[in-house]
């Protein structure tokens, strides 16, 4: 039954019970009462209206502080990344001094290399060193792993501050639904 409906039946069981001054009284209280009914129902809207909006903006909250989850992890592999390359390259000295040991090696008994063994000795000094140019990493490398590496850095930053920033929609939405739920004026 709707509000008018209840306000035609109240109306008219005043007119059919009513005794003089209690008609105007039973009136009275029925308007009353179905300005209080469509004050309850609009309350109950907005409150409705400020929790659905609290939810949405903390899914989009969430969905902000996964993309941040996403970006750091990201911007630790890489960075685990280019220490792995560092610690897997040699540097030029160390490559210098792996061959420069090589090539001084001489027999247990301290006597020259015959040719055969100066041979290869030569060539896997040769071979170390075409191995470590070949595990170094070129110089266009390291850049590009540090630009990447710094273009994570700052997704992360940016991706917190997105996150950070639904805090004070988020508060405002459920301070109003409590608000509203609770009667509060101001």
């Amino acid at each position: 039954m709707s509000v008018h409906e209840h306000s035609e039946k109240i109306e008219e069981l005043t007119h059919h019970g009513g005794h003089g001054s209690h008609k105007g009284n039973s009136r009275s209280i029925g308007i009353t009462m179905a300005i209080l009914g469509v004050m309850l129902a609009f309350s109950a809207a907005m409150v409705g209206t400020q929790r659905t909006e609290l939810v949405k903006t903390m899914v989009l909250q969430s969905s902000k502080w996964g993309l941040y989850q996403a970006e750091t992890t990201k911007f630790r592999v890489m960075e685990a990344d280019l220490e792995m390359l560092k610690s897997l390259s040699p540097t030029k000295a160390e490559v210098a001094k792996m061959e420069a040991t090589l090539r001084e090696k001489r027999r247990a008994s301290g006597k020259s290399d015959d040719e055969d063994t100066a041979e290869i000795k030569e060539l896997i000094a040769s071979a170390t060193e075409d191995m470590a140019q070949l595990v170094t990493p070129d110089t266009k490398d390291v850049v590009r792993f540090k630009k990447i590496a710094n273009e994570y850095a700052r997704d992360v930053k940016e991706a917190k501050e997105d996150a950070e920033a639904y805090d004070g929609a988020i508060e405002v939405h459920q301070q109003a639904a409590e608000c509203l739920s609770a009667g509060c004026s101001g």
